[in-house]
């Protein structure tokens, strides 16, 4: 996925799910799935183009943990965690 990203100069936002806390990255690893960390390493050589970050299907019983966690790791990223029912206009 990043290599299209990369490639495509189109592409202003992405919607990506972050669904597990730092506790559960092996888990999260295993199921391929995100945790804050695993996201903001893998979207590392995307971190100066600019986009727009929505994340979703963070698992409700770790909101508060994941959403620090993001806020620890976003640096300069725009970053929405959306909410149920949000509406993004693209």
């Amino acid at each position: 996925m990043i290599d299209l990203v990369i490639k495509s100069n189109a592409i202003t936002a992405l919607v990506i799910e972050c669904s597990f806390p730092p506790s559960m990255r092996a888990l999260a690893k295993g199921s391929k799935h995100l945790t804050p960390e695993l996201l903001f390493r893998a979207l590392k050589p995307l971190e100066k183009r600019g986009l727009q970050l929505y994340i979703d299907y963070i698992k409700p019983l770790y909101k508060k943990i994941i959403s620090d966690e993001i806020d620890l790791y976003k640096g300069a990223w725009k970053v929405e965690i959306l909410k149920d029912g949000k509406k993004i206009h693209f």
